[in-house]
């Protein structure tokens, strides 16, 4: 995610971030997107790992106010 400086600039240039990342621009508390991240395949998890995963319950996180706005 890119900023911009005090005049508005982006404080960097899509092309600068490696071609493996997705790139979005933050500005006045929204976010758009400047370049979207290649999609990857998903190798398939064994039973036994999305088992676990399925009787796990939920994370649970305290809000932070400052990602509210995104």
């Amino acid at each position: 995610m890119l900023g911009h400086d005090a005049r508005g600039r982006p404080i960097a240039q899509p092309e600068e971030v490696p071609p493996e990342c997705g790139v979005m621009y933050a500005r006045d508390g929204e976010l758009s997107i400047a370049r979207e991240a290649p999609r990857r395949g998903i190798e398939r998890l064994p039973f036994h790992v999305w088992m676990t995963l399925a009787q796990t319950g939920p994370a649970v996180r305290e809000a932070d106010p400052a990602q509210d706005r995104f």
